[in-house]
């Protein structure tokens, strides 16, 4: 139909605008219909991130939204029709409410359904991210307002948005601070997460000046932790843990007694929580588990090396179990960042799939504002591409490459001309001296036949 190429036209016509200039900020703008994005308006609607499935940062997008069937969205979806097909433009969103079953179950059916983005109306109370999170996930996930959301709703469902469809200007752009905040969760007695921060410690080192590190520890409450074993892996019946060893001596109360103390140790003055942690991990986590009372000496024997103050740090720790203390404040937060695996990373917020101490660092630089400015990040940067190129053998800055085997072949040629004008010249001087001695022979052969063609003479005049 005549609005349908309308409806075309006009998005070929966003597509290219924005690729030329683009915004400098995260945020999604509606770009049709008309009537909908002048009512509001392009300064973005005030959508939020879930902390879910994988954010594109940086990347911009037109695109087509479309409204799931199922609308919860909390079992398979239903294929697109021909028409729908045939009239897709740049990237496909899917468009949901909220409630009926977890989100990361919509995004996953969303991401199978071939979406690119999940747009979820928001539902009240304010919305919570999930904690069991399907590590599959591949998709961006945006909390939308009930009120752009629930306007979105009404026009796709009319004749007139069922026609010509409705599309989005969005934007990924990482949220850069100074100074960069990453939280390091995981467990004290793992000793992948030991490892880690042993790797990181140059980087940290580096980036001392505008990192914020911080501690934290996946804490659960009886509700949150099905099954649990409320008399060994909980404390006071009001925090819980996972079993650090499964059938070792070790329980859940030992993970968060020593969460306790590396809390209450990460707030003393220099916070010396990250050379703790690391000495921890060295001295008294390893691949055979150790009972309770092994642990409490081989971490005071830690806290006393390092001079940490012990009474005060036991104290913190005595009032860090209350409704109040550290451990409360962990079991809320664990709860937002939505982890499903440990040792995870959040950087200003946002899960990170990091797995190596480079790749935390270059996400530290992308995250840090001015950081290409910062020479550290720039020598992480160089560092990295080193590293990757040596476990994958594979040319990660071929320009740089290329560049460098231009100069190499000219240097050669070089070497090579002066190498040869180097022998021609030799034997021009070794030509030259022997004509030059051969004129001199010459000249004293003929200076001696006249000597003694003239000793003839005079002989025989006497």
């Amino acid at each position: 139909t005549q609005s349908t190429w309308g409806m075309k036209g006009f998005l070929i016509i966003i597509v290219v605008v924005f690729a030329i200039f683009g915004l400098g900020r995260s945020k999604i703008v509606v770009k049709w219909p008309p009537e909908l994005s002048q009512e509001l308006g392009d300064g973005g609607i005030g959508e939020t991130l879930a902390n879910v499935g994988v954010i594109p940062w940086g990347q911009k997008m037109v695109a087509r939204v479309r409204l799931a069937q199922p609308m919860d969205a909390c079992s398979e979806l239903v294929a697109e029709t021909e028409v729908q097909r045939g009239r897709k433009n740049g990237t496909s969103v899917v468009l949901v409410v909220a409630g009926g079953c977890p989100l990361t179950t919509k995004a996953w059916f969303a991401q199978v359904a071939d979406a690119e983005v999940l747009l979820v109306i928001a539902a009240e109370p304010p919305y919570r991210n999930d904690h069991l999170v399907n590590s599959r996930l591949a998709i961006p996930t945006a909390i939308l307002p009930r009120g752009p959301g629930e306007r979105f709703l009404r026009y796709l469902r009319s004749p007139e948005g069922a026609a010509t469809g409705l599309v989005l200007y969005i934007s990924f752009e990482r949220p850069q601070t100074r100074p960069v905040r990453v939280n390091f969760w995981y467990s004290p007695f793992d000793v992948s997460a030991g490892a880690f921060l042993r790797s990181f410690g140059p980087y940290r080192a580096q980036m001392s000046s505008f990192l914020d590190l911080k501690p934290r520890f996946p804490v659960y409450t009886p509700e949150t932790l099905p099954g649990v074993d409320r008399e060994s892996d909980c404390i006071e019946d009001r925090f819980c843990a996972v079993d650090p060893d499964g059938t070792g001596p070790l329980a859940g109360r030992d993970l968060l007694e020593e969460a306790l103390y590396q809390l209450c140790i990460e707030k003393l003055p220099g916070a010396p929580w990250y050379e703790y942690a690391t000495r921890f991990a060295d001295m008294c986590v390893g691949a055979q588990s150790i009972s309770e009372q092994v642990l409490t000496m081989c971490r005071t024997l830690v806290i006393e090396r390092m001079l940490i103050d012990l009474p005060q740090v036991e104290r913190c720790v005595s009032h860090g179990k209350g409704p109040d203390g550290p451990l409360a404040q962990e079991s809320e937060s664990f709860l937002d960042a939505a982890l499903y695996y440990s040792p995870a990373v959040e950087v200003n917020g946002f899960t990170s799939r990091v797995t190596t101490a480079s790749a935390l660092a270059t996400e530290v630089c992308d995250s840090l504002q001015g950081g290409e400015a910062e020479p550290s990040c720039q020598m992480v940067q160089r560092e990295t591409i080193e590293e990757l190129q040596y476990e994958t053998g594979m040319n990660l800055d071929e320009d740089e490459e290329h560049h460098s085997t231009a100069w190499q072949f000219v240097i050669l040629i070089l070497l090579a001309a002066v190498a040869v004008g180097w022998i021609l010249h030799r034997r021009c001087v070794e030509r030259g001296l022997r004509e030059e001695t051969h004129d001199q022979v010459s000249s004293a052969v003929a200076v001696y036949m006249k000597f003694s063609a003239s000793s003839r003479r005079m002989n025989e005049n006497l």
